[in-house]
């Protein structure tokens, strides 16, 4: 069973996306910021993980997605990754190999996505 991390403030976006991910046979775990989703890298490994570029817009906070992503990678774990913005300016220059997909995203765009990076 392939492994998924959902990252995303928005209960909404987690909920949905988890919901859908786990009817396709996912293991599914959400975090609804980069740290708790950090603490989730250090103890699982993840073969994707989704998480909005954005991550608590005007909220300090020490991860966005693209910090977390570094962070896991600094972990020595290398997880496929889909970035997810609403703001087109956020998916420019993504980290090196992962996917941007841009607000609002359909179900079907993700789906997509997983089978050509995770083959299931």
């Amino acid at each position: 069973m392939k492994t998924v991390l959902i990252v995303d403030d928005e209960p909404g976006v987690r909920e949905i996306l988890s919901q859908a991910l786990e009817e396709k046979g996912y293991d599914v775990r959400t975090a609804k910021n980069g740290e708790e989703a950090l603490g989730d890298c250090i103890q699982f490994d993840f073969d994707l993980i989704i998480t909005d570029s954005e991550l608590a817009p005007g909220q300090p906070t020490k991860f966005n997605g693209r910090r977390l992503i570094e962070a896991v990678r600094g972990l020595g774990k290398d997880p496929k990754v889909v970035l997810i913005s609403g703001n087109p300016a956020e998916l420019s220059d993504p980290p090196v190999g992962a996917v941007t997909l841009e607000k609002p995203v359909s179900l079907s765009n993700i789906f997509a996505v997983l089978w050509a990076l995770l083959g299931a």
